[in-house]
């Protein structure tokens, strides 16, 4: 039984972590997407409303990232957008991953540092997928 629930502890981190790394580069638009819904929703625009000034706000954070970071060539405003693009990931891979662990491995010398390099490697994913976007097109 013991070896049932420590495999499925193993495939639902495996999966969250795989779904986090394809979700992360639009993470900060899904962010804006999501506050400028509530603030829709909670001034009086509707549930329509609000979708509709979600997926205007997603469209044009994802639109401005991209145009940003393919016509400017100054690399500290580039290293800055690939900051705002990892760190988002970064943290929701090291939160995923500390709660996921946090039943199975209780001691957080073990449990801070497997989070941590889960993290930079989300991260780093999601950089190379933004910068690797980028230069196809």
């Amino acid at each position: 039984m013991i070896a049932f629930a420590l495999v499925l502890t193993a495939a639902g981190l495996v999966t969250a972590i795989y779904l986090l790394i394809y979700a992360c580069e639009n993470l900060l638009a899904l962010t804006g997407a999501l506050l400028m819904a509530h603030l829709a929703l909670t001034t009086g625009g509707g549930w329509i409303g609000a979708v509709g000034a979600g997926l205007a706000a997603f469209a044009a954070i994802s639109i401005a990232f991209r145009l940003t970071f393919g016509l400017i060539r100054s690399w500290p405003i580039r290293l800055g957008l690939l900051a705002a693009i990892a760190l988002p990931g970064w943290l929701a891979g090291f939160c995923l991953v500390d709660a996921i662990l946090r039943p199975a491995i209780p001691s957080p010398c073990w449990r801070l540092p497997i989070a941590f390099l889960v993290a930079v490697m989300i991260a780093t994913d999601a950089v190379r997928r933004h910068v690797s976007l980028q230069t196809a097109a």
